[in-house]
């Protein structure tokens, strides 16, 4: 009979929490040795332990019940036993819970169900042929409430469903209810109606808290590694025991993790997590020991329930050398509570006691601070407990301190170890609070060779209420019938008014009601555990664990503890295939057809890095610890970076407007709706990304009538103009709100209309436009920038030149513009007029901003300058208004700027022309005054390209050091070696050495993280697209300006891609000689890393020559005149003078600096390639011969 109740309640869909929660207690009930009928009393007791027990809801107190009824029912169905005496227990129930809505529901349903159970008895007699499944299904489906199950299949056949149903009914209005159970019942539907039966019973709380020694997440053979994989069964074990016991606080020791190692590979996001890993710091060798000193290992964590209402902080008053961490919790009453962690070696001496023992006086001291939890391995196995005696003096040493100085109890008294020692101890000065101490089983939690401990503080918490949202779920939509109800419409009846604002609303009140017909809804809501953990696996773990026990049982002889431990091992590797494979079907999309999907994209970013904010954020001396509040104080930082309010009294004239006859086209509007990226979110106006691409047809006429009637007025709807923002973090302290930039979400439906906007006015502008900006502007790119600076420099430093070059920041660029002044230089100095400056003035007027944080918006504030963020047309508008700034230089200084990102150099050929350089600064910064956007000056750098050494040394600083302006005394411009430049790292040698090797370390670091994240993938092309797009394209980013030409720089990249080949092959430990390797790289299509640089370099320089991109050769690089073959010595090269596509370079050079610069690296291995690939008709044939060539692998590059 229970088999089949639990097969029944696995149909029904009841959590596995639920389900053994309801199992347990049944059997409890049944197997206690007691008359099942007659003793009442006992089942009270159950039913009132459950209730008052804080991890089980209402709704499986219920269940519960249920549980009991039914196998009550079924023995009076069985033996014609009579339930008819109501027992008084439920009005002493009332007294007893603290609950008095869940009183009155179980008394109601306790007096309904025993009438409904007489009426059951006799229909029943009429149905021989119904088991307990039946009847368990049908009182489920008449008491079990909607919170609580979504969907209960039927049991029995629907005419006997109705057939009993109506019996009972027709029973139940003939019962003549008593006034006081009649008020009870009433009283009840009221309370159900505007509670949710399945909240949380708040009970006495506690916090459970586990801690376990884990003997790290890593294996031993990769702890010297910078980047390790994890130990993904020992991983999955963890995670299982987590999602199924769910504890509050987390507390770890010996986690072995790396920088690298981001901490929401390890613990679940709804933790909030403090760690110290090992450093030298938290470590020191210890000279003493040098022998016994490990550099990696070590390393503790505590975690939280970010769903807990409570606020934590990592106490960091004292820093000392010791593997101890403390947070202080806060809960909601005020009260503090500090609980530290400690992993002591046991080889570390009286050091590191001293620095236990004065981080210890400083919590001690702590204002308001007088409750302390210290968990940890200390190592103190000569140590016998309970009495903390020891022969040893350290070890007493430690004792003595914790217990008589601190006036600390130790509560673990059993074996710790395998070992027999208890080196696992809970300390603590609130003993009245820490209850139920208990030492897991070995292994429990997951494979160590230390055991679990589990206890509750007693502190008053509780739950953060989870919102849930009503979402479409665009994938399921039927998009043939949504493309006809629009099609259907008579938009120009619909938009007969003339007018935008009344026309926006109507379009999007139809295209919402069309929606909420095509497009089903389902609710989100958080859940603990990740949605791929379902039950399969918690029964695989289950049966693991039931293995496991069976094992240690010390009953048993040792054959069958042989088998229990085989299968045992048998259920653990089980159990990582269930997790890889149920995680593994998680990011696969059968709606998505790429390769990976956007939930693989996503689970992968979500591993790399943490977006949440932390439970508590501070702006200034102001605190706020929940969503709300949080995105106000958010939404104040963002707001005050703002300049100051602009006017808008533009002279608008319409005489010779060349934009009066703009005419947005339908088919323009459709090319771009069917272009648009279907997982783009939906903006403030809630139009989905899925829905424009998927009705581009139906929609690109009403969209084209909106955006004319738009333009032609001026006038843009306040929905187009709302940006709903989110704070993302860039570094520094995560809980400071000064430490995040916004990025803004606005209407897809405006970017439409932005694209078409933007085409039009980039066209009118572009010859305006200073070719020295590179930045958001078509066939332009960092690449594009770099590529002559860098050849500047080389060129100088080989005729033993000096070239100064300043680097300006500005502070919030894009936030700090001031719309007056765009509109002022858009009339003045682009001649733009008439309807257009009207529309861009609409545009930038009246624009608004929320911030969005765990679903809660902040109230609306205005934006009061800057280009609008998240949009298209604010980068051409922000490139416009910068136009300008180039005129401030003087001749003989360069300028270049990507965006924003400024920088001035000049040779530097005497005195004079640092004065130039000087006299370029101040005019720099005058411009910024004039144009209101400041300069930061801390962040303002000058760099000296020279290849005279130590150059800051013997730089005397009154006439070299540059000043921000004249007017400015202190404010000099700071001089560094080195300067990151739009992503590369620019020395004053010209030497890429420690760029290339900061690369190595970044994609060994990214390629480590792409193992972890995605260790259950089995996919040869998933895998292989992985590691081009996030590792290999680390390698990509303007390669052509530093391309590795020493062997030492060469191997470590190739080393990166060997691992990388081995991961994708599935072959992490084979060994490849240089063959092998070809070979494997050849199969996945994977071009030598050496190669794909020539790749990159020759791809380039076609580009260049056939005018492709925006680069002319320097004046050295020459074609040869065609007059045959010769050897030149200048460049030890033999030349076809012959062919038109042959260069030759005119200077000589002198230094490894110009040697391995792009042009005369390039220029050679050109040369060496056979005319049919230089004079390739197109790019596509170009790139295809050249990858053929490569493939070859017998080319000798000249070197």
């Amino acid at each position: 009979m229970l088999n089949s109740l639990n097969q029944y309640l696995c149909e029904m869909g009841i959590s596995a929490q639920q389900h053994r929660v309801c199992t347990g207690l049944f059997c409890r009930y049944v197997y206690v040795g007691t008359n099942r009928l007659n003793n009442s009393d006992h089942f009270y007791d159950i039913l009132l332990s459950c209730l008052l027990s804080r991890h089980v809801s209402y709704g499986c107190a219920v269940m519960t019940y249920l549980y009991i009824l039914t196998y009550m029912m079924f023995m009076i169905i069985d033996t014609g036993d009579s339930l008819t005496d109501t027992p008084s227990h439920p009005v002493i129930l009332i007294h007893a819970l603290p609950n008095l809505r869940i009183s009155l529901n179980l008394y109601f349903l306790f007096i309904c169900s025993t009438v409904l159970t007489e009426k059951i008895k006799k229909y029943t007699k009429y149905q021989k042929d119904w088991g307990i499944g039946e009847i368990f299904s049908f009182i489920v489906r008449k008491f079990i409430f909607k919170p609580l199950i979504v969907e209960v299949p039927l049991c029995m056949a629907p005419e006997n469903t109705f057939k009993l149903a109506g019996c009972i009914l027709n029973h139940l209005s003939n019962i003549m209810l008593s006034g006081s159970l009649l008020f009870l019942s009433l009283l009840n539907v009221i309370l159900i109606v505007i509670c949710n039966c399945s909240i949380l019973n708040p009970g006495p709380s506690s916090l459970s808290i586990v801690y376990n020694n884990v003997h790290g997440f890593v294996n031993t053979r990769d702890l010297a590694s910078e980047s390790p994989p994890l130990n993904m069964t020992k991983v999955h074990e963890f995670h299982g025991y987590l999602y199924t016991h769910k504890p509050d606080i987390v507390i770890l020791n010996e986690t072995w993790l790396k920088k690298a190692i981001n901490s929401k590979e390890v613990i679940p996001d709804n933790y909030k997590v403090f760690r110290l890993d090992r450093s030298l710091t938290t470590h020191p060798f210890d000279q003493a020991r040098p022998k016994k000193f490990r550099k990696n290992g070590g390393g503790v964590l505590i975690a939280h329930r970010a769903d807990i209402d409570i606020t934590s902080i990592k106490f960091s008053k004292v820093c000392v050398q010791a593997e101890l961490l403390s947070v202080v919790v806060k809960t909601q009453s005020g009260r503090s509570y500090c609980i530290s962690t400690f992993y002591r070696v046991g080889t570390l001496g009286t050091d590191n006691f001293e620095n236990f023992k004065k981080h210890f006086i400083a919590l001690a001291s702590a204002r308001k601070l007088d409750r302390h939890i210290l968990v940890g391995d200390l190592n103190l196995a000569d140590v016998s407990w309970p009495d903390g005696q020891s022969s040893c003096e350290l070890q007493s040493n430690f004792v003595s301190f914790l217990t008589e100085e601190l006036g600390h109890v130790q509560l673990i008294n059993s074996p710790t170890h395998t070992s027999g020692n208890t080196l696992d101890l809970v300390f603590t000065n609130i003993q009245n609070l820490v209850k139920n101490v208990k030492v897991l089983d070995h292994n429990e939690m997951c494979l160590s060779d230390h055991f679990g401990i589990t206890f509750n503080l007693e502190v008053k918490t509780k739950y953060i209420k989870q919102s849930k949202r009503s979402i479409f779920n665009y994938s399921k939509g039927d998009y043939r019938g949504l493309n006809s109800d629009l099609l259907n419409v008579n938009w120009d009846n619909v938009f007969r008014c003339n007018d935008p604002y009344p026309a926006w609303h109507h379009f999007k009140n139809i295209l919402n009601s069309c929606c909420e017909r095509w497009i089903p809804k389902i609710t989100i809501k958080s859940q603990f555990q990740p949605p791929w953990y379902d039950s399969e696996c918690d029964k695989i773990r289950q049966d693991k664990e039931k293995w496991r026990k069976r094992a240690k049982d010390p009953d048993i002889d040792e054959s069958a503890r042989e088998i229990y431990t085989e299968k045992f091992r048998s259920k653990r590797k089980d159990f990582k295939l269930i997790m890889n494979k149920k995680m593994r079907l998680n990011v696969e999309d059968d709606s998505d057809d790429a390769l990976i999907s956007k939930k693989f994209w996503t689970h992968v970013k979500s591993k790399s890095k943490s977006t949440r904010i932390p439970g508590t954020v501070h702006y200034g001396s102001r605190f706020r610890n929940n969503s709300a509040d949080q995105a106000n104080l958010f939404n104040e930082y963002f707001y005050n970076q703002f300049s100051e309010q602009s006017d808008y009294n533009i002279d608008i004239s319409y005489w010779d407007d060349g934009f009066s006859d703009l005419i947005i086209s339908r088919d323009e509007v459709f090319n771009i709706l069917r272009n648009i990226n279907p997982n783009k979110a939906a903006g403030p106006d809630g139009i989905h990304g899925n829905v424009l691409k998927k009705c581009a047809r139906s929609l690109a006429y009403p969209l084209s009538i909106l955006f004319n009637l738009s333009f032609s007025t001026g006038c843009i709807p306040q929905d187009w103009k709302l940006a709903l923002v989110v704070p993302v973090f860039k570094k520094g302290d995560k809980s400071t709100v000064e430490n995040y930039r916004p990025i803004s979400l606005t209407s897809l439906v405006m970017k439409v209309f932005e694209r078409c906007i933007k085409s039009t006015l980039f066209a009118a502008c572009s010859d305006l436009l200073d070719p020295r900006q590179h930045g958001f502007i078509n066939d332009r790119s960092c690449t594009t920038q770099m590529i002559p600076f860098t050849d500047n420099l080389a060129l100088a430093l080989n005729e033993s030149s000096r070239v100064d070059i300043i680097y300006f920041d500005f502070a919030k660029a894009f936030d700090s513009v001031s719309h007056d002044l765009i509109l002022f230089k858009l009339k003045n100095n682009f001649r733009v007029d008439g309807v257009m400056l009207k529309f861009i003035k609409s545009y930038l007027e009246g624009r608004f901003q929320q911030v969005v944080i765990g679903g809660e918006k902040s109230s609306v504030m205005p934006v009061k300058s800057g280009v609008p963020q998240g949009s298209i047309l604010g980068p051409l508008l922000f490139v416009l208004f910068i136009n300008d700034m180039f005129s401030c230089v003087s001749e003989g200084t360069n300028i270049a700027l990507y965006a924003d990102d400024t920088k001035i150099w000049r040779e530097i050929k005497g005195f004079s022309d640092h004065y130039i350089i000087q006299n370029d600064i101040n005019r720099l910064y005058d411009w910024s005054i004039r144009n209101r956007m400041v300069f930061h000056p801390k962040k303002c750098k000058a760099l000296s390209v020279t290849l005279q050494r130590n150059v800051l040394d013997n730089l005397p600083f009154n006439i070299f050091f540059y000043k921000m302006s004249e007017n400015i005394d202190i404010d000099y411009v700071q001089s560094w070696e080195s300067q990151a430049d739009l992503g590369v790292e620019i020395n004053s040698r010209l030497n890429w050495s420690a760029h290339c090797k900061a690369l190595v370390s970044k994609a060994s670091s990214r390629l480590g993280l792409l193992k972890r994240t995605c260790h259950f993938t089995i996919d040869k092309r998933q895998k292989r697209s992985f590691y081009l797009a996030l590792v290999r394209s680390i390698f990509e980013h303007c390669s052509v300006i530093w391309s590795p030409q020493y062997s030492t720089h060469i191997e470590q990249f190739a080393a990166i891609q060997k691992r990388a080949v081995k991961w994708i092959m599935g072959e992490p430990f084979a060994s490849y000689n240089d063959e092998v390797f070809a070979a494997k790289q050849r199969e996945l299509n994977i071009l030598p890393i050496m190669l794909k640089f020539i790749y990159n370099d020759l791809i380039l320089f076609y580009k260049i020559v056939n005018g492709v991109v925006p680069i002319s050769l320097p004046n050295y690089i020459t074609v040869c005149e065609p007059e045959g073959t010769q050897y030149t010595r200048r460049n030890a090269q033999i030349i076809d003078r012959s062919d038109v596509s042959t260069y030759n370079c005119s200077i000589v050079p002198r230094i490894d600096a110009f040697r391995n610069s792009y042009f005369y690296r390039t220029m050679r291995k050109w040369n060496s390639l056979p005319v049919g690939i230089r004079q390739s008709e197109g790019i596509s044939a170009y790139k295809s011969s050249l990858i053929e060539y490569l493939w070859a692998a017998d080319t000798v590059w000249p070197d």
